[in-house]
């Protein structure tokens, strides 16, 4: 790493208390106090510590007390690709919240990384992520395609999950659920689903391992309609999804010999999401298909329905920003839900990526790894 970041790891003071805090760029000196951090916050479950990429973090003594870690990136500018960071894992330990650690920390990280990005939730993260640089480009859209209506009308309240469904009809599903006619109001909208998402002719999906090349290829003829995005080359995809084969399927598409689409599922948990009252929630982690071609987004939207019918799953959700696949999950009948896993962008002065918005990004919630909550 030491020739992306420098040799040298630089210090600040961030308070003069009795007990000084410094910011640093973590190294293996700093393996004991990250591995206490990560069980103080994540008792015997969490991971070891690792310095394969930059990792930062505030120490008062000993001690670490915040740190913000990152993954590896390339940018797609429209031209070139250009080398980044996902900013991953910023945690304070409760006690130092509401003070100067979390600004201390991402200000160093920012130090070290003039092209950087996060896809966030929390407001005060984000908050943070503004102080030193980073812009907001927004939430993505949330779009949830509902594949055992039945078992989702029983199990939850549509407008407290913040689906976009006329008022009507939310008094209708809690009229069924009071009166119990969640199944038949389900079997009604899987009828209305199925004829709305209609298979795609033409194109068939195979699921497993595809040849890294033809990815490669894939991505090279793609990466031209993108304005900007995080690269999708083989070597993203697989070494991505494909080294977490517990969790991910990976769908490639084809029209004839040679791949046109590739959609990466996520598994839904077994026993569903506590969060959502048992409810097994699928993700579609990753999309790499023409954004001009609605035909091809739809044929890959209608593999990932299938397959995630298959592992069980109740609900599929996608999130991006981009308008060309708002507009397809639209067509075939994917729900909106509220939105709040936002894109914040920090670039050198005068970066290409710095005159972009939220729609000219093709985005979806496996970059940064911000499907990991489902």
């Amino acid at each position: 790493m030491e020739g992306r970041m420098g040799s040298v790891a630089t210090t600040r003071s961030v308070t003069e208390d009795a007990l000084r805090m410094e910011s640093v760029r973590l190294t293996e000196e700093h393996a004991p106090a990250l591995r206490t951090f990560f069980q103080t916050v994540w008792g015997d479950h969490g991971p070891p510590p690792s310095f394969d990429t930059p990792a930062f973090g505030v120490l008062q003594g000993d001690r670490l007390v915040g740190y913000v870690g990152t993954l590896p990136v390339r940018f797609w500018d429209g031209t070139r690709e250009r080398e980044a960071w996902w900013m991953k894992g910023l945690m304070v330990l409760p006690e130092y919240r509401n003070g100067p650690v979390g600004f201390a920390v991402m200000k160093e990280a920012a130090a070290h990384l003039p092209l950087a990005a996060s896809l966030s939730v929390a407001p005060a993260a984000r908050r943070l992520f503004e102080a030193v640089g980073f812009r907001d480009l927004g939430p993505l859209e949330n779009r949830v395609a509902l594949l055992r209506p039945a078992r989702v009308l029983r199990s939850l309240d549509p407008k407290a999950l913040g689906l976009g469904l006329p008022a009507p009809l939310n008094r209708a599903v809690h009229l069924a659920q009071r009166l119990h006619l969640t199944d038949p109001a389900g079997a009604l909208l899987a009828g209305v689903f199925a004829a709305i998402r209609r298979p795609v002719r033409g194109v068939s999906y195979e699921s497993g391992r595809p040849e890294w090349l033809e990815l490669d290829r894939l991505w090279r003829e793609l990466r031209t309609d993108f304005p900007f995005a995080a690269v999708r080359d083989g070597g993203a995809l697989t070494g991505r999804y494909l080294a977490d084969a517990e969790h991910y399927e990976l769908l490639t598409l084809r029209d004839g010999p040679e791949p046109v689409a590739c959609a990466v599922l996520r598994h839904p948990r077994a026993k569903g999401d506590p969060r959502l009252r048992g409810i097994r929630m699928a993700v579609l982690a990753d999309l790499l298909a023409p954004p001009h071609r609605p035909d091809l987004i739809a044929a890959a939207l209608a593999a990932a329905e299938e397959r995630a019918h298959g592992a069980g799953a109740d609900a599929l959700l996608c999130s991006t920003g981009h308008p060309g696949l708002r507009r397809s999950l639209q067509v075939r009948g994917w729900l909106p839900m509220r939105g709040h896993v936002h894109l914040l962008l920090r670039t050198p002065p005068d970066d290409p990526l710095a005159a972009g918005s939220l729609t000219d990004w093709w985005t979806t919630r496996g970059d940064g790894r911000a499907d990991e909550n489902f």
